[in-house]
């Protein structure tokens, strides 16, 4: 009988101890995807953003511009083009609302950019707002077939014409002495 009673209370933890597992496992919402760029460009294109602040301000133009930024790395062939460009074409749209503009570089990297932050100057003052302080992340897609290859450095040497030839044979060039 007490080798029954521990079978049962074995048993019957077993099933409690099944039970609060499953009711833990419950399906968990899925997670919300990193936004995605929607809208595409290329090179020579005029990209267009409205910036919205909460009040007022009177924005100056010259130190104020925004900043795209490729988002990871670009292919291969395109390694060695621009990874992000600035522009600052501004205008306003009413007292909290300003348009910013900017041509797509001939030699972007293609990939997803990322707007990585907004400088405002004001006032003879300025703020960067960083993509983290953002209530929403933009993102562009650029698309571009032109891939550009740097050659090698095959070697370098100091040009020693017109510097002054001192005894032993060094030569000074400015306030360099070559040997």
């Amino acid at each position: 009988m007490a080798i029954q009673r521990a079978v049962t209370l074995r048993s019957t933890a077993l099933v409690l101890a099944l039970l609060a597992a499953a009711a833990q496992a419950q399906p968990q919402p899925p997670q919300a995807a990193a936004p995605t760029a929607s809208i595409f460009f290329k090179p020579g294109d005029t990209v267009r953003i409205r910036v919205s602040f909460d009040k007022p301000i009177t924005v100056e133009n010259g130190g104020t511009y925004v900043q795209f930024a490729l988002d990871g790395e670009p292919i291969p062939p395109q390694r060695e083009m621009l990874r992000y460009w600035n522009f600052n074409g501004i205008a306003a749209a009413s007292p909290t609302e300003y348009d910013f503009s900017g041509v797509v570089p001939e030699a972007i990297a293609s990939g997803e950019y990322k707007l990585r932050f907004i400088v405002i100057q004001s006032q003879g003052a300025s703020k960067t707002y960083n993509s983290d302080s953002f209530p929403n992340q933009l993102r562009i897609a650029v698309h571009n077939e032109k891939t550009i290859r740097f050659p090698d450095i095959e070697h370098l040497r100091v040009v020693t014409e017109g510097g002054t030839k001192l005894s032993g044979g060094a030569t000074v060039s400015g306030s360099v002495v070559i040997r």
